[in-house]
């Protein structure tokens, strides 16, 4: 499933001007141009991460330039694991970024910023759904036997 431009903004509560120029300048967005729907699940929880080492740090978008192939990388071979509990540790003094599992917390030798995940990846997917949580409904018709078969 893809997503336009305006339903990003909408989803990670972003400015049109920031988005705008987000997409001009983290590698792989840059290509994205007008209204169409062009970012993947992975591409909004990725934008996710970058604003919320920008707010939490105070850190300008072109600190994140760097690291941003490598986030996308990350983020792309662990979206689909939710059993997986996973943070983002992102190390501002040598600008890195790096997948780390609850065991690898306490190996943790530098000070780094930790981002858990799950939560941003939930709380991404239930802003995308415009639910507050991501149970599935109940049918609303009985479900009913056919029998007979159809020849022909």
């Amino acid at each position: 499933m893809q997503f336009t431009p305006g339903q990003v903004k909408e989803v990670l509560d972003l400015g049109e001007e920031t988005l705008r120029y987000w997409r001009r300048v983290l590698p792989g967005l840059s290509g994205r141009r007008g209204y169409a729907p062009c970012f993947g699940f992975h591409d909004v929880v990725c934008l996710r991460f970058v604003k919320e080492i920008c707010t939490v740090l105070g850190l300008q978008v072109s600190k994140i330039v760097p690291v941003f192939p490598e986030l996308r990388r990350i983020v792309a071979q662990s979206i689909f694991s939710h059993k997986d509990v996973w943070f983002l540790a992102f190390d501002p003094a040598t600008e890195t970024v790096t997948k780390v599992t609850t065991a690898e917390l306490s190996a943790l030798t530098r000070t780094v910023v930790i981002i858990p995940a799950n939560v941003v990846m939930d709380e991404v997917r239930s802003n995308l759904l415009g639910l507050e949580d991501t149970e599935q409904p109940a049918l609303p018709f009985p479900l009913v036997e056919i029998t007979g078969a159809r020849r022909g």
